[in-house]
């Protein structure tokens, strides 16, 4: 895989790598990826970021008010871009990457309501690798990251339905 970026998004992003590792650039301080590591991105954070050798990523966008209600209460990257994961809590954010992947396959009339509830388990999941560590502030460490397979998710408002988009 060739670095992605630098680039601007207008959405939150969350990056799972579950194997690798890494660089990520992000409002210019370059900081290391280990797997397993949750990388977030907030809307307009100027970003770029690749593998050393390869890795496998899982990631999804996502916008609305619970998204910034996780940024203030700090589940989401406060201390920095990129948050390292127990590997129990990484297999369990898998798991749900692929819960949102069968839906988006099998299409349900309520695609959207139910990929919204499933992105917030995604990110309720994400913040206790941090939680556990500090009560108040997901704790984000610099790690490393790579990529060898890609899976796309579209980018799911997760505070209203109708949203769900090609990203």
């Amino acid at each position: 895989m060739r670095p992605c970026g630098p680039r601007t998004l207008d959405s939150y992003a969350l990056v799972l790598v579950v194997r690798g590792d890494g660089w990520i650039d992000a409002d210019g301080v370059r900081h290391p990826i280990s797997a397993p590591a949750a990388v977030w991105l907030r809307p307009g954070m100027r970003h770029a970021y690749g593998p050393h050798q390869g890795w496998e990523e899982w990631w999804t966008l996502c916008d609305g008010s619970a998204a910034e209600i996780y940024l203030e209460l700090g589940w989401i990257g406060r201390a920095g871009p990129v948050t390292t994961l127990d590997a129990d809590i990484a297999r369990r954010m898998v798991q749900i990457f692929v819960k949102m992947r069968r839906t988006l396959a099998e299409g349900p009339v309520d695609v959207d309501a139910i990929l919204a509830a499933v992105l917030h388990e995604l990110m309720l999941t994400g913040r206790e690798s941090g939680v556990r560590r500090h009560p108040l502030v997901a704790h984000a460490l610099p790690q490393s990251a790579a990529h060898r397979q890609t899976r796309m998710l579209p980018s799911v408002d997760i505070t209203r339905p109708g949203s769900a988009r090609s990203a």
